[in-house]
C-alpha cells in the first residue's frame, strides 16, 4: 500500500515555514517522503509512506514543527 497526505497551511510569512523544514530529512528510512513547497500565501508539505507506521510517524514529526512555527508567530 502506499499513503499520501497534503498539508495545506495558509500563512503570513510562508517562506518563513518552508525555511524551518530545510535542514530536515525529506527522506525517512526510504519508507517515507515528503516535500515543501511555497505558492503565494501558502505552504504545502505532501507526504508518501509505504506503510501506516511511516505515515504516522512522519504526519506527526510534521505537526508538531508545524505547530511550534505556529506558537512563534505568537511571540512579540
Amino acid at each position: 500500500m502506499t499513503y499520501r497526505v497534503e498539508y495545506v497551511v495558509e500563512t503570513t510569512k510562508p517562506n518563513e515555514l518552508v525555511q524551518v523544514f530545510a535542514p530536515e530529512d525529506k527522506d525517512i528510512a526510504g519508507r517515507a517522503t515528503y516535500t515543501v513547497r511555497e505558492e503565494n500565501q501558502t505552504v504545502i508539505i505532501s507526504v508518501t509512506a509505504d506503510d501506516a507506521r511511516s505515515l504516522r510517524a512522519v504526519t506527526n514529526a510534521i505537526g508538531k514543527v508545524i505547530a511550534i512555527f505556529e506558537d512563534m508567530q505568537k511571540v512579540k
